[in-house]
């Protein structure tokens, strides 16, 4: 039993994606309350979802889709609204120069885990900033306006070991 501890540990550890997150702001300092599931069981693009809340106004949802992409979902809500959704798709990177398809199917993914959200309206406005940045392919990371105190962001490159996609598209609210 005992060598069979460290196999163990060791597999547990390689299911998860390796990205590290900071830590955002001091949990006394988040006073906007506890985040909310974004995604719906009842989309039928969704296979499988969980929602857990990873202390005061932290929050990480996963979800598989029937495209056989993971997203990962993280909530932070202190002075301002952080939601990170990060896309893992079954395959290599390819081409990752080629800005316009990649804002393009960053917006296909967005719409897909809008159906039956309760955050639906909101989903599809950032599907529709991107599909809208995708005919002047700005730089990834570039903060795409999306009214006074928005944010939309993305960024696309690869896991650790090449084998996976990632594409992450951040949105901030500030208030």
């Amino acid at each position: 039993m005992k060598r069979m501890l460290p196999a163990i540990l060791f597999l547990s550890a390689c299911a998860e994606p390796q990205i590290r997150y900071p830590v955002a702001q001091p949990v006394s300092n988040c006073k906007r309350g506890n985040p909310r599931a974004m995604l719906s069981r009842a989309n039928s693009d969704i296979l499988q979802t969980h929602f857990k809340l990873l202390g005061q106004s932290r929050s990480r949802e996963i979800a598989y889709l029937r495209s056989r992409v993971k997203l990962t979902v993280i909530q932070v809500r202190c002075e301002k609204i952080t939601t990170r959704f990060i896309f893992e798709l079954p395959q290599a990177p390819r081409r990752l120069d080629h800005r316009m398809s990649w804002y393009k199917r960053a917006s296909v993914l967005m719409d897909a885990i809008s159906g039956s959200s309760p955050a639906k309206a909101g989903l599809k406005e950032m599907a529709s900033r991107l599909r809208v940045a995708a005919g002047s392919a700005p730089p990834f990371g570039t903060a795409l306006e999306m009214g006074e105190f928005q944010h939309l962001s993305l960024q696309v490159g690869e896991n650790l070991k090449g084998t996976r996609t990632l594409i992450e598209i951040g949105y901030t609210l500030k208030i």
